[in-house]
C-alpha cells in the first residue's frame, strides 16, 4: 500500500495523516502537543522554539516511515510568523508567531509600529504579519546578528527535512508576510525601500508546485504551503463552485476569487497556480464558546462553593434540549457581536451583548446567541462579495463537534453543509499538494477527487 503524509504545524497542536495514494482513506493520524512555548521579558511577545517543533515532526515521521511506503510529504503550518535563518540553514532566534503583538507596541507621535508601516508602505500590515515583525526588529536592532534569512516555521522544517541550507517559500506563505504585490507574486521591493528595511533577508519565492528536497534521499517532500490554503485544498471538492467555513479556535471563510478585492474585513491569497482565494478571518470564532463555558463555569462555582471541571456537558444538554424542542430559531433576541479579540483591521475592537430584556437573559438565549453571533462575523464577510456559490463546506473541530452550530450555518448560509470525512483537513490537503508537486497527480483538481464527504 502506497502512503502520503501530510503534516500541518499549528500553534497550539501538530498533526500528521498518512492517507493512502489510490483512494484517499485516512490510514493513520496523530496530533501532538505544540510545547515548544518560550518565555519572553516582553508581554506582547508570542514566541516559539522551532528545535522542539522540529524534533515532534522528526520523531512522527521517522516511526511512519519504517512502518509504511511513503511515495511524497506535503507540509502546511501557521502563517504570519517568521523565524531567522544562518547561512547553514539553522534557526537563530524563536519563532516569532502570528499572535506576536510587537506591531501593535507605539512608536512615534502615538502611532503604532503598524500604523507607521502601513503608512510608509500604503499596505495594510497587522500585528503577526512577518514583515511587521520583521519591522519591529529592525528598528530596535534585534535581528540576530548571524542571521541572513527569514521564513515561516513550516518552510524551516522543510529544508531541515531534506538538509537545504537556504528556505523556497511557497507565495501562499510569502504573501502572509504582508507587503507582497499579488499582482506580480512577488515582495513589493519599493515598499521595503520606503520603510527602510533590508530585503536581503527576504527568501526566494515561487508560485510553482515543486519539490523541495527528498527525506532520507528518496522520499519527495513538497514546498510548504499555508495552513488557510491547505486546508481549503484538503475540503474543497469543487472550488469553483464552494465556499468553506472552518471554525477552530479562530474561524475563517474563504472561496475562490478571480479578482483582487481590497477590503478591511477580506484578503485576497494566492491558493496554488493562478487561482486565489478571498479570505475573511474571525480572531476570536470558535473560541467565542470557550468564553462562554468559562463564564457558565465560572458562575456554578460561585452558586455551588465548589470547583467545577467542565461545563460543556451542561452546554451540550442545553444544545441537545434545544435541537429536540426545535425552539433555538426563538432564542434569537439576544444581539451578541462575538469579536472579543478585536478585528484585524481594528485590534481595539470588542464583542458586546445587546437587547437584554427580563425574559432573554437565560443561559439557553446566550448560548444561541454567541453561536450566531459567530457566525454572523463570517456572514458579514460573506455578503461583501455578493457570490452565488452553491456549495457550503464546513471543516475544524469547533463546527464538527457543535450539531446546533451545524443547523444555524445551514440556515444563515441557506445552503446544504457538507463536511469532509477526515478530520485533520490542512494535513490532508498538504498530502493532496503534495501528489501534485510530485507529479503523482496531474493538477490539484484531480487530487481533490480523493475527497469524501459524510453522509
Amino acid at each position: 500500500m502506497k502512503t502520503v503524509i501530510g503534516i500541518d504545524i499549528g500553534t497550539t497542536t501538530i498533526s500528521i495523516s498518512l492517507i493512502e495514494q489510490s483512494d484517499g482513506r485516512v490510514v493513520k493520524s496523530a496530533t501532538y502537543s505544540n510545547n515548544s512555548g518560550v518565555i519572553s521579558k516582553d508581554s506582547f511577545s508570542d514566541l516559539q522554539d522551532p528545535e522542539i517543533i522540529y524534533d515532534i515532526v522528526l520523531r512522527a515521521l521517522t516511526d511512519i516511515v519504517k512502518e509504511y511506503e511513503v511515495s511524497c510529504i506535503g507540509i502546511t503550518g501557521q502563517m504570519h510568523g517568521i523565524v531567522y535563518i544562518d547561512k547553514d540553514g539553522n534557526a537563530v532566534s524563536p519563532l516569532y508567531t502570528w499572535r506576536d503583538a510587537c506591531g501593535n507596541e507605539m512608536y512615534e507621535r502615538d502611532k503604532s509600529y503598524c500604523t507607521v508601516l502601513s503608512e510608509k508602505t500604503g499596505y495594510s500590515m497587522a500585528a503577526g504579519f512577518g514583515c511587521t515583525t520583521f519591522y519591529y526588529h529592525t528598528v530596535n536592532h534585534r535581528i540576530p546578528e548571524t542571521a541572513v534569512k527569514f521564513c515561516t516555521i513550516q518552510d524551516y522544517i522543510v529544508i531541515k527535512l531534506v538538509n537545504k541550507k537556504e528556505p523556497v517559500v511557497h507565495i501562499s506563505n510569502a504573501a502572509s508576510f504582508g507587503m507582497f504585490d499579488l499582482n506580480n507574486k512577488c515582495f513589493d521591493l519599493n515598499a521595503f525601500k520606503s520603510a527602510n528595511v533590508d530585503t536581503s533577508f527576504l527568501p526566494t519565492v515561487t508560485k510553482d508546485n515543486i519539490v523541495v528536497g527528498y527525506y532520507k534521499d528518496s522520499i519527495p517532500v513538497a514546498v510548504a504551503i499555508g495552513d488557510n490554503q491547505a486546508s481549503f485544498l484538503g475540503s474543497v471538492q469543487d472550488m469553483e463552485n464552494s465556499v468553506l467555513i472552518n471554525i477552530g479556535t479562530g474561524s475563517q471563510i474563504s472561496y475562490i476569487t478571480k479578482d483582487i478585492v481590497k477590503s478591511s474585513s477580506l484578503e485576497s491569497r494566492p491558493l496554488v497556480g493562478d487561482y486565489m482565494i478571498q479570505a475573511g478571518s474571525s480572531l476570536c470564532g470558535g473560541r467565542a464558546l470557550a468564553i462562554l463555558e468559562s463564564f457558565f463555569r465560572k458562575i456554578a462555582e460561585v452558586v455551588i462553593k465548589e470547583n467545577v471541571q467542565s461545563a460543556y456537558p451542561g452546554i451540550d444538554a442545553c444544545i441537545e434540549k434545544m435541537i429536540v424542542q426545535d425552539n433555538y430559531k426563538e432564542k434569537n433576541s439576544l444581539k451578541i457581536s462575538t469579536k472579543f479579540s478585536g478585528t484585524r483591521s481594528n485590534p481595539d475592537e470588542r464583542g458586546y451583548i445587546n437587547n437584554i430584556s427580563i425574559d432573554n437573559f437565560t443561559p439557553e438565549d446566550l448560548i444561541v446567541g454567541f453561536l450566531n453571533g459567530a457566525i454572523n462575523e463570517l456572514l458579514e464577510m460573506y455578503i461583501i462579495c455578493n457570490c452565488k456559490h452553491t456549495v457550503l463546506v464546513g471543516s475544524g473541530n469547533g463546527l464538527r463537534k457543535n450539531v446546533l452550530l451545524k443547523k444555524i450555518l445551514e440556515e444563515k448560509f441557506n445552503m446544504k453543509l457538507c463536511v469532509p470525512r477526515h478530520n485533520e483537513e490542512a494535513a490532508y490537503g498538504a498530502a493532496l499538494f503534495s501528489l501534485v508537486c510530485s507529479g503523482f497527480c496531474e493538477n490539484i483538481h484531480e487530487a481533490q477527487k480523493l475527497i469524501v464527504y459524510e453522509k
